[in-house]
């Protein structure tokens, strides 16, 4: 075999790894996008079951089972008033820290540190049912990962 023979053989086994590359980087982009949609999926989830909770107003607890969250995700009180025209010191959070959450300032906000799936508590009610509720607002709502909430007795 020729020195042209021998070069060739070796773009052949350049190109091959740029071809395994190029399905590798396709192929892991597949993997995130799918994952960022589960996430965006589970997020819509706990929106709504948070919506639904702050409708009752009678202490119930709504149960979102297996919610995905991912690391770095927070949620605090800011937010969520304004989905629901409440005052943000009338939501509080509650998390099992040992599956990796962090609360913020006075439990007006919740941060994940970890990759975790798990279900996601809420407990909103009227503030004279509420014996925690502060006398400025009219409801008060609880929102709790991965640590059971009881439901308050009318």
């Amino acid at each position: 075999m020729n020195n042209r023979g021998q070069a060739f053989s070796a773009y052949r086994l350049l190109i091959g790894a740029i071809m395994g590359l190029a399905i590798m980087v396709m192929i892991v982009a597949t993997i995130h996008f799918f994952e960022q949609k589960s996430t965006d999926i589970d997020w819509r989830i706990f929106i709504d079951g948070f919506e639904s909770a702050s409708e009752l107003k009678d202490g119930s607890v709504i149960v979102e089972k297996s919610l995905s969250l991912g690391v770095g995700q927070s949620v605090n009180s800011r937010g969520l008033s304004e989905l629901v025209a409440m005052g943000e010191q009338c939501i509080s959070f509650d998390a099992n820290e040992r599956l990796g959450f962090k609360l913020g300032e006075n439990s007006k906000s919740v941060y994940s540190a970890n990759p975790v799936s798990v279900d996601v508590y809420y407990r909103c009610a009227l503030q004279q049912l509420d014996s925690d509720c502060p006398e400025e607002c009219i409801q008060c709502c609880l929102i709790s990962f991965g640590k059971e909430i009881e439901s308050l007795e009318s």
